[in-house]
């Protein structure tokens, strides 16, 4: 639809983002004219992008009733999208008797497709109260791609059954039932739960005679068998309509459930995500080319000719996308096969490729399985993101070839040569849910798979993050640092004993020690017996048996590093035999095994607390009636259930829990040997290190930060001469080997909103940079003119300096670093990924000089106040 053919009348007397429009267009399905009301949220930022939530009337009422309407669903539905930033739109759809009609739906299809071209949009949720709330549930099961989530209050899914305002109906379905059947069972949501995927919420009354709670209670069942994402409030007493505090449950459920979060609570979300939409998508996907072009120019070494035709041929492509995104006719969303994509990362805001496979039996209509594909190891040089690309890149026309498969395929580029770890690891979470915003995916059968470093990868995201995939298949990958390094391959750099602060830091990242999880994640490994790398599997092979968990292990005979045709076909089937099952949410049994909160979740479990970080912590529990009986808390301090919860057994010792909702979350803690319920998570205030903040230094960098210049006249030149190389020297490896340019400010730039939505990196001294002034009296460091003191030494500031990550004193949720990007450098970015581990842990000491030295590094406590220290 192009914007020309629109008619856009406000008719309202002042155009203000908190004030509703009343706007009228030309509908293309007959040429008349229709309406819908607009309700921007408080402090609508046309930049930015927004939700929106489809509100439909009931019978007799029209646009109005949502936006002006007191009672409680229609002030519950507004109060609910304002707290969430969303744009409301109710449209007439037709009639005050409309129900959702075949030109009804056309018209709704009209206007999302509108609000995107005037809007920058994110995704579509539908809410509706009586016809309204039957309205919502047709037009789902007709146009599941267009819809996020549902809210459906007192409607009926069954409108052959559902015998009331059969007039009406006649007059917007074309027919009677007996006339026209199939336009009435189309629109009746019961035949079709499959449709429902995305999360849906409900609301019926168990006296309801205006339109009776049957159907919406066996879709609900169905919905329920087929593990979707479901909330029901049934009351059995009462009537047709829903109570504002039930709708405003409804709505939370809905959007939250889609991963949505209230504008007060956006901030944090950009730590791990930032604002994303399909929009943005168009955008990207048209400057990895131009991206591609630059890096190849800036960094590759000798351009031969074969490069030169790549670069040629992405000018031209870019410009074709950029032509196309401009004009709404982008031809590469829809295609099929190979297809290269982008996403603008939230960490440093660099557009980043993907590629992905459609296959010939991909229908954006369903939803879909995905398999995540990470790529093996290669060199990072100026042309890695333009070959790279050129792997996926088609054309937007005609496909060369479409495979004949039940399973999208995603590529990332995951920064190209890192194994997927800190802003690699990011990436691909983030490119994970820009196929999801652009294709139809079924989130509960994703797997992850790769060879050689994906393989090395799949282990690593796959064990830790255990309820994000249905199984992972990891092609001959390695599993730990030390052992692995001593391969006898020419040129291998061997890490012998390292000091006891970076020994401590493997924890973090060696995947066999979170051999547990693939009690709660299937794995599938498979490897060639002549493999220079076979030693990798017979490591986790000897943990799987350690933690009493089968090892599934597919040998081809006589293959070296290489993917045998054979032994991959057995993997991928048995791969789909798990992924045609699907997730499994909430879990009878649970272990699940970490070393750090930064991998905290599992299915209805969040560890919030550990007594110590990078010692093992273990839990175990079951399901037992409507109980849980946890078994196992191994250095947990805090924890949180995501699952309805009546009983409640720790260790043998029953815990009493306070009044609660089944939604609510609640958190377990423990004080003196002692289990407590501390109440409801949103009400817990956690501190210390925590999920998101929990170190080391490296953990900064994989999520949105901005590094601070000082401007100011410092106490010592020369450490403050040595905090600018050592800024110099991030912004170049960052640039040269993250694939992006580092986010950089001078102190007297940094806004209030860059402190509360970023980590800041703060380079200098208390006299040069203001912020690490404004900081210091609630930093971990005693820092004067004269002295420098971490932990329990104390040297002299002339030719020292502090190096450290804590929880900002500054914001919420936010880490603070000083002196420091990523404590690995240029030698081991260049080298090999295996070496890209921490180098310093929470915090160091450093004699500046000729030759830098670390006097003393080690990690702080879990309250993030004492650092302990550990010799290197």
């Amino acid at each position: 639809m192009r914007r020309a053919a629109l008619i856009i009348l406000v008719i309202a007397a002042r155009v203000l983002a908190d004030e509703p429009q009343d706007i009228v267009f030309k509908a293309d399905i007959d040429g008349s004219q229709q309406r819908y009301v607009e309700l921007m949220p408080p402090d609508f930022d046309p930049k930015a992008p927004h939700d929106v939530v489809l509100a439909f009337h009931g019978h007799g009422a029209d646009r109005w009733q949502f936006i002006k309407d007191t009672r409680g669903e229609c002030k519950g539905v507004r109060d609910v999208a304002a707290k969430f930033g969303m744009i409301v739109v109710s449209p007439d759809y037709r009639a005050k008797t409309s129900w959702m009609g075949p030109k009804a739906e056309a018209d709704v299809v009209q206007i999302i497709a509108e609000m995107k071209l005037r809007h920058h949009v994110g995704r579509v949720f539908v809410a509706g109260g009586s016809m309204g709330g039957t309205a919502v549930l047709a037009f789902t099961a007709l146009h599941p791609e267009l819809v996020a989530g549902v809210c459906s209050l007192n409607g009926t899914a069954n409108l052959i059954d559902y015998e009331k305002f059969q007039e009406a109906r006649t007059a917007s379905f074309g027919g009677s039932k007996s006339a026209v059947p199939e336009e009435y069972k189309k629109r009746s949501a019961e035949f079709f739960p499959e449709m429902f995927t995305m999360s849906a919420a409900f609301t019926t009354g168990g006296k309801d005679d205006v339109v009776p709670p049957q159907s919406v209670l066996r879709l609900v069942e169905k919905l329920r068998q087929a593990k979707r994402k479901v909330l029901s409030i049934h009351r059995e007493a009462g009537g047709h309509s829903t109570t504002y505090e039930d709708t405003c449950a409804a709505m939370e459920f809905m959007l939250r459930e889609a991963g949505c979060r209230a504008t007060g609570e956006r901030d944090a979300l950009r730590v791990t995500m930032g604002a994303k939409s399909p929009a943005a998508d168009l955008a990207a996907d048209a400057q990895v080319f131009g991206k591609a072009i630059d890096r190849a120019l800036k960094y590759e070494s000798a351009l031969t000719e074969a490069d030169m035709r790549l670069l040629k041929n992405a000018g031209v492509r870019a410009k074709e996308r950029a032509v196309a995104a401009a004009a709404s006719t982008p031809t590469w969303t829809t295609k099929k096969g190979k297809v290269v994509r982008g996403f603008f990362s939230a960490v440093d805001g660099s557009v980043q490729p993907y590629g992905v496979i459609v296959p010939e039996k991909y229908d954006a209509t369903k939803p879909m399985r995905l398999d995540v594909v990470l790529h093996g190891s290669s060199k990072p040089v100026g042309m890695s993101e333009m070959k790279f690309i050129a792997r996926f890149d088609e054309g937007d026309d005609v496909a060369k070839s479409v495979p004949d498969v039940d399973y999208i395929e995603l590529h990332p580029l995951g920064r190209v040569e890192n194994c997927y770890r800190w802003a690699g690891e990011t990436d691909v979470f983030e490119a994970i849910e820009a196929v999801c915003r652009n294709y139809r995916i079924d989130r509960d059968r994703v797997v992850l798979r790769g060879m050689s470093m994906g393989a090395s990868g799949t282990w690593h995201l796959g064990l830790k993050n255990p309820d994000r995939f249905v199984a992972i298949g990891p092609y001959c990958g390695y599993v730990d640092t030390h052992r692995f390094s001593e391969t006898p391959i020419p040129g291998f750099i061997k890490v012998g004993p390292l000091p006891t602060y970076q020994e401590i830091g493997l924890h973090m990242l060696d995947s066999v020690d979170y051999a547990a999880n693939a009690g709660v994640v299937p794995a599938i490994a498979a490897i060639g017996d002549k493999d220079v790398f076979f030693q990798a599997h017979v490591i986790m092979g000897e943990a799987f048996a350690k933690e009493g968990i089968p090892f599934t292990n597919l040998i081809s005979h006589g293959t070296g590093h290489v993917i045998e045709p054979k032994t991959h076909a057995e993997q991928m089937r048995r791969i789909s035999e798990y992924a045609a099952k699907g997730l499994d949410h909430d879990p009878k049994q649970l272990i699940f095994v970490t070393w750090t909160v930064k991998y905290n979740r599992c299915h209805w479990l969040e560890l919030l607390s550990l007594g110590r970080h990078y010692e093992r912590a273990e839990f175990r529990a079951s399901l037992i009636g409507d109980g849980l009986e946890v078994s196992e808390t191994g250095n947990i301090t805090r924890f949180a259930i995501h699952r309805p919860l009546s009983r409640m057994r720790i260790a043998g010792a029953e815990i009493s829990l306070p009044p609660h909702k089944p939604e609510d979350v609640l958190v377990f803690a423990q004080t003196g040997g002692l289990w407590m319920c501390e109440g409801l998570r949103s009400q817990v205030k956690l501190t210390g290190k925590r999920p998101g903040l929990q170190g080391p230094i490296d953990d900064a960098f994989a999520t949105p930060f901005l590094c601070v210049r000082g401007t100011g006249r410092p106490w010592n030149e020369a450490v403050n001469a040595w905090a600018d190389e050592n800024l110099k020297r991030f912004k170049y490896e960052w640039s040269r080997y993250m694939g992006g340019d580092l986010p950089v400010k001078n102190d007297t730039e940094v806004t209030e909103a860059d402190m509360r939505g970023k980590h800041l990196i703060l380079f200098g001294d208390p006299g040069s940079n203001s912020w690490i002034a404004r900081a210091l009296p609630n930093l971990p460091v005693t820092w004067t003119h004269d002295e420098v003191r971490l932990g329990d030494v104390t040297q002299p500031a002339r030719d020292h300096a502090p190096v450290f990550i804590c929880a900002s004193p500054l914001a919420q949720d936010r880490y603070l670093v000083i002196n420091s990007g990523h404590t690995f450098h240029e030698k081991e970015f260049a080298a090999f990924n295996y070496l890209l581990f921490p180098r310093l842990g929470d915090w160091a000491v450093i004699k500046i000089g000729a030759e830098e030295k670390v006097v003393r590094a080690g990690y702080f406590d879990e309250s993030w106040r004492k650092a302990g220290v550990v010799a290197p």
